[in-house]
């Protein structure tokens, strides 16, 4: 019965993305994964936690609860920020290009099931190790060392998520405002990081890592860590945006001064 807690979550993961691919085709709009990205993540924590409770007869433990709510936190404001921003807006430019690339291959509508919801299906699955790890795991026999890594673990998770979410925030902030047009954001966070939304999500993950050492085997979770921050790092996070901001003006000013991701007293402007 134990292993229902690791195979259920991915599961139902695969049905949350498969109904989100034909809302998706209803409404010509693949970008609506984005959106569930979150969410997906929600669904692993909660499942597994109802399980693993289930089968073991017993109110969750602190790392369990911990790690559950701090993903529900993030996932759902995740989920919701980009509801607002995406729902019933046209396509993003990188899921129109996917789509033009299926036309004229056979099965076009199996193909992008498949390359583009299943494929994301899959990351959030094993990005949830942290999460089937710590919720399935044995807590560590030492209350010491259990607490320890909760409280430190905890702490750096709500560091992390100060700094994605207020980033978030001044940057909408900063958008709305018609007299920052055409402007480079470097206020608030954004003026010692260049990229303070994508640090915070990389230490939360840290952070989570460090609350599963609390169970037996938790540093397997650390795996969520090292794949969430390689993508921000070197995959679809902040190269892709330094890419579309290279050519703007005030921008190669800006990124001589302020670190491009780990935040940092940013050097004076010439």
């Amino acid at each position: 019965m134990a292993i229902l807690g690791y195979v259920l979550p991915p599961v139902l993961v695969v049905l949350f993305f498969t109904i989100t691919y034909f809302v998706a085709e209803a409404k010509k709009n693949y970008g609506y994964i984005d959106i569930v990205w979150g969410a997906s993540f929600v669904i692993s924590a909660w499942s597994a936690l109802v399980i693993t409770s289930l089968v073991n007869m017993a109110w969750p433990s602190i790392p369990t609860i911990v790690v559950a709510v701090a993903v529900t936190i993030w996932g759902l404001r995740l989920s919701t920020y980009l509801f607002k921003r995406n729902w019933n807006k046209p396509e993003d430019y990188r899921y129109v290009t996917m789509r033009n690339n299926l036309v004229g291959k056979k099965h076009p509508k199996l193909l992008a099931y498949l390359k583009i919801f299943m494929s994301q299906a899959g990351l959030s699955i094993i990005i949830s190790t942290v999460i089937l790890v710590t919720l399935n795991g044995a807590v560590l026999a030492s209350n010491l060392l259990v607490y320890s890594f909760v409280i430190a673990g905890g702490l750096l998770w709500i560091i992390g998520f100060f700094f994605e979410s207020v980033g978030d925030a001044q940057l909408r902030s900063f958008i709305r405002n018609p007299e920052n047009r055409g402007k480079i954001m470097d206020q608030g966070l954004w003026g010692i990081t260049r990229h303070p939304n994508y640090f915070g999500e990389s230490l939360m993950w840290f952070g989570l890592g460090v609350v599963s050492l609390a169970v037996t085997y938790g540093y397997i979770g650390f795996i969520s860590y090292v794949i969430i921050t390689s993508l921000l790092l070197f995959v679809s996070g902040i190269p892709l945006l330094e890419k579309a901001f290279k050519d703007r003006p005030g921008f190669a000013e800006y990124a001589s001064r302020v670190s491009i991701f780990i935040p940092w007293f940013p050097k004076k402007k010439k």
